[in-house]
C-alpha cells in the first residue's frame, strides 16, 4: 500500500484518468490472462505469452507509479525520455512530476490526459 506521506498530490483530471485506466485494467486484464491459460499459456515463460496477452493492458501499479513520481520530482528531473510499451500510465506518473516544477511542462502528456477523459 502506498504510504501517503510519499502520495502524489494529482489535479483532478489526472486523478480521474488515472482512476478510469486502472478500473478497466482490473476488468479486462483477467480476462485476457484467462483466454491465455485456456490457450495452455500459463506464465511469461512460455513461448507465445506475450503474444496472447497483447490486449492486456498491465500497467505499472500505483505504488510503482508513485516511485517514478518520487524519484523524477527528487532528482529534479527537467527532462525524461521514456520508451513506453503499455498505454500510457508510468507516462502520467512522470508527467505530473515534470509538471510540478516551475518552467516545466509537458504538452503532449496533457493532450493524452485530455483525450482520454475526452474518451471516457
Amino acid at each position: 500500500m502506498t504510504n501517503h506521506l510519499f502520495r502524489p498530490q494529482f489535479t483532478a483530471a489526472i486523478q480521474r484518468v488515472l482512476e478510469r485506466l486502472y478500473s478497466e485494467t482490473i476488468e479486462q486484464d483477467p480476462v485476457r490472462r484467462a483466454e491465455a491459460q485456456s490457450a495452455g499459456l500459463n506464465h511469461d515463460g512460455e513461448h507465445g505469452f506475450y503474444q496472447a496477452m497483447a490486449g492486456a493492458r498491465m500497467p505499472v501499479t500505483p505504488e510503482f507509479g508513485t516511485l517514478l513520481y518520487v524519484l523524477a520530482r527528487s532528482s529534479g528531473a527537467r527532462h525524461i525520455v521514456e520508451f513506453g510499451t503499455s498505454f500510457g500510465v508510468s507516462t502520467l506518473f512522470l508527467a505530473a512530476a515534470l509538471r510540478v516544477r516551475p518552467g516545466t511542462h509537458s504538452k503532449r502528456a496533457m493532450r493524452l490526459i485530455r483525450m482520454r477523459e475526452a474518451a471516457a
